[in-house]
């Protein structure tokens, strides 16, 4: 019988997917997986507007790093890889969610997106928000976004 529990669990949960994908059109796919630590040299800033963020970011490849819990409503802080020099910055094994952003998809866009199905889906940031800026032989570009998180804890209503 538990062999027959779990597979209308992962059916139901399937269902739950694909209703929320066609429900809410979306830039991105975001997919959830685990990662192993991450060492990064990082130089930190103080940032008062998202906006400011593109003059940040170095040329690609590079990573940027915000520490934000849902969609930036002041001053937030974040980081950017510097190379060799710059504080040296662990990010630990991990569960994520990740999603490839399209080379038609603003950024921003793409991370509202992201934000409004981690809520969705019951999932908490705990971590900083990567955005990695890479590029390949060709010189093609393409951005990575991963954001740390758990379940979030549902409390009874009283």
């Amino acid at each position: 019988m538990t062999g027959i529990k779990h597979d209308i669990a992962a059916l139901a949960a399937a269902a739950a997917h694909a209703e929320d994908r066609l429900a809410t059109p979306m830039s991105i796919l975001p997919q959830q997986t685990t990662l192993g630590s991450r060492r990064l040299r990082v130089r930190r800033l103080r940032l008062d507007h998202p906006s400011e963020l593109a003059a940040v970011c170095p040329a690609p490849p590079a990573t940027l790093l915000t520490w934000l819990h849902g969609q930036p409503t002041g001053g937030f802080t974040a980081a950017v890889t510097t190379g060799r020099d710059g504080e040296q910055l662990t990010l630990p094994a991990r569960a994520v969610v990740r999603a490839v952003v399209p080379p038609s998809t603003d950024v921003v866009r793409a991370g509202q997106d992201l934000f409004g199905w981690l809520h969705r889906h019951h999932l908490a940031i705990t971590g900083p928000t990567v955005e990695e800026h890479l590029v390949d032989a060709d010189g093609a570009h393409a951005i990575v976004l991963e954001v740390s998180v758990h379940p979030q804890r549902h409390t009874p209503s009283a």
